[in-house]
Formats: C-alpha cells, structure tokens, sequence
C-alpha cells in the first residue's frame, strides 16, 4: 500500500454513486470523469475484467491510482452514467431498465475496452434486438464500433423497405455519423438496392470493402508522396542554377534562388536563412555541393519536389490530368503559398474531373481542397453514378 499516493490530483470533491456502489465496506473505488465514486469489491470487478486484473497485478500501481480512506482510487475516461450501467451487468442484482441506443454504445465501447465478457454479450444481445425498430442507428453504431454481425442484422431488416421508402437509407435523421465512412454508406445501399444473389454470399462485408487486399488505403499524411508515380523532369537544364533542392530521399535538383523567391514567400525566407548560415559557418545549418551550390533541404519525396519545381517555372506550367499528381501539387502550393500554381490547377482539375468524378470528389474532400471537391462535385450531377466506388470513400466521413 506503501507505495500508492496519499492524495486526490483534484480539488473538487467527489460524490459517491448510488447502490449498490455507495457501500463503505468496498475495497475499491472507481472514479468516473464527472468524478463519481463507485465503491465495488474488487474480486468481482477483477474477474469481470482481465483488464482490471492485470492493472492490479503489477508491482506497482498504475500512474492513475492513488489511495483515499485507505482504498486504492482509480480514475477512469467513462461518464458515471456509463460507468453505472456497465457495473450493474457485472454485479449479482437486478439488471436495469431498457437503455437507449446512444447508453447501448457508450457502454458497449466501455466493455470491450475493459475486455468484460458478460457486459459485451450482454449488450449486444439488446443492440440485436433494437434493430427491429431502429435499423439504420444500429447499422450506424456497428460502424462505429466494428461490428459485422450487427451492421448485416440492421441491413437485412432495412433492405424491405427500401423498395418502398428511399428515406429508409437516409443519414440526416442519425445527427451523429462519426466513424460512419463514405465506404460504410456504399456497401449498405448496394446491400440493399443491389443483386439478391450477390449480397447473399456469405463473403459479402458491409464493413470492409470487398477487395480490400487489392489496394493499399491512403492516408492524409501521405497522397501528396505517393501520389506522384509518374513525373517530368523540372527545366534543369535553364542556365546559371544557383541553388540545390534536395528531397527527402536524397535526390537534389538544380534550381535558381530567384526564380523560388519572387514565386513563393515562404521560400524566400527559407533561401534567406540557408545563405545565412551558409556566409556564418559553411556546415552548422547548410551543406555544400562539389560545385559549391547551397542546399536547401525540403521534407518531401523527389518525386513531389520534382513535379512541384516544374510548376513553379512562368514558362513550365504545363497540363495536367491525373488527379492525384493535380492534388499533390495543390497541397504543395498550399504549403509554399504560391497562388499562381493553385490558379493553374484548377482548369486541370475540371478537365481530370470528367474522367472519374467520384473519385476526384473524395480525393479533393481527403485532402482537405473544398474548392477541388464543388467542382467534382458539380460534374458528378452531370452523370450516371450508379454503383460508382473509389477506394477513397473509406477515408471519408459519410
């Protein structure tokens, strides 16, 4: 005991929780966030979860215990509502009255986070069967929360009514469609609008996209680096370069500090800056080519810095129409606040638009470029999309 903390990290006095968790011969207090003491014995709690059991096995006590009245204290992320219902499923008394969906998911998420067997099969017993009347809410807590079996119940009991009613499949009435992707919403309407004999197949997934081995995801952090498979060469060959832009990979183009400065602000301090440290001490802060050129170092991949310096040239801005090299080069004129590149763009956006508008839609909504995805957007109202999909979707909220 010796080696817990003798005081509460708050000012604020706690409450105890109502019984059967207000008993002073409890030996374990569990703190809620809105700092509600419930007092539980700790066999139960430890053989409801291994999680719990492993806290309290270790030779020292977690960073989040600390005693008061001579019991251990341990505060928790969960609402003391939540906390409430989750404990009631483990304790040997009357179960509670029907919960709502939004306790059913907050409780639920508790339980698998804390490992707790009976609470998980619990719960997902009474999500099953509030399916029945509230389908689309289950399909979109099984979303959020991974669950395969529920998210297919909630599908089978949607898909009669959609011949007869398209506001079956319509999100608005959810408010709350975190963790519900593009890629979710597709596969439950071809799930429901689509082929009897293909939806029927047992391999069929309304979670994960059906050939989900067939491509790797991109993520925000990473279109602009990979998205650039093929590229041209920036004019190296202008006479007088004076300067080096070197990639994250290590591959160094010539260019001319002129040229980047008028072009772009943030690179003029960046140039400024370099050929300070360069005139101080030639090493600290800035290397030398054997042809004496200073290095600007960029974070991104050569392949991104090539294609952007060919942009950035008044004589290079040459057209481009595929869409992922078109949103990696808006990110980068983002970055280095040059509008005139942005400008170019645009009339290669709408022109990559028409081949593919879906997926031009949710590339440009990825990456954060409103603009990009109006006018995809916008095209897309021109054409058919039924059954259309991209890989994107999975990224992008519902």
């Amino acid at each position: 005991m010796s080696s817990y903390a003798t005081f509460s990290p708050s000012p604020t006095q706690p409450r105890v929780a109502s019984a059967p968790f207000d008993k002073p011969s409890a030996d374990l207090i569990i703190r809620s966030a809105d700092r509600v003491d419930f007092r539980v014995r700790s066999p139960i709690l430890l053989e409801a979860s291994p999680i719990f059991e492993d806290m309290f096995s270790l030779p020292r006590p977690p960073e989040n215990t600390y005693m008061s009245d001579d019991r251990p204290v341990v505060d928790v992320a969960e609402s003391s509502h939540t906390l409430d219902i989750l404990l009631r499923m483990c304790y040997p008394i009357d179960r509670a009255p029907t919960r709502s969906i939004d306790d059913m998911e907050n409780a639920l998420v508790a339980a698998i986070k804390y490992d707790m067997a009976l609470p998980i099969a619990t719960l997902s017993k009474e999500l099953l069967a509030t399916a029945k009347d509230q389908p689309l809410r289950v399909w979109a807590m099984a979303c959020r929360l991974g669950l395969e079996e529920h998210a297919r119940k909630a599908a089978e009991l949607l898909r009669p009514r959609c011949p007869t009613s398209i506001d079956a499949l319509y999100l608005f009435a959810l408010g709350n469609v975190s963790g519900i992707s593009a890629g979710h919403y597709f596969r439950l309407c071809e799930f429901c609008r689509g082929d009897r004999d293909k939806i029927s197949l047992p391999t069929f997934s309304l979670l994960s996209p059906r050939s989900s081995g067939d491509y790797k995801r991109p993520t925000l952090d990473t279109v602009t680096s990979q998205a650039l498979s093929e590229y041209r060469r920036h004019p190296s060959t202008l006479p007088f370069p004076d300067i080096i832009c070197r990639s994250s990979d290590g591959q160094e183009f010539e260019a001319h500090r002129g040229v980047l400065s008028v072009i772009s602000p943030v690179l003029h301090q960046k140039i400024i800056a370099l050929l300070g440290s360069v005139e101080g001490n030639g090493h600290a802060l800035a290397t030398k080519t054997e042809c004496s050129l200073p290095i600007l170092e960029l974070p991104e991949e050569g392949k991104v810095v090539s294609a952007f310096l060919e942009m950035c040239y008044p004589s290079h801005l040459a057209a481009e129409n595929d869409l992922s090299t078109c949103i990696a080069v808006v990110s980068m004129a983002k970055k280095y606040d040059i509008p005139r590149v942005r400008q170019a763009i645009m009339k290669n956006w709408r022109a990559a638009s028409w081949k593919d508008p879906v997926r031009a839609y949710f590339l440009a909504a990825n990456a954060g470029w409103d603009e990009g995805a109006g006018i995809s957007a916008r095209i897309s109202l021109k054409q058919s999309l039924d059954g259309a999909y991209c890989v994107e979707m999975e990224e992008a909220s519902a």
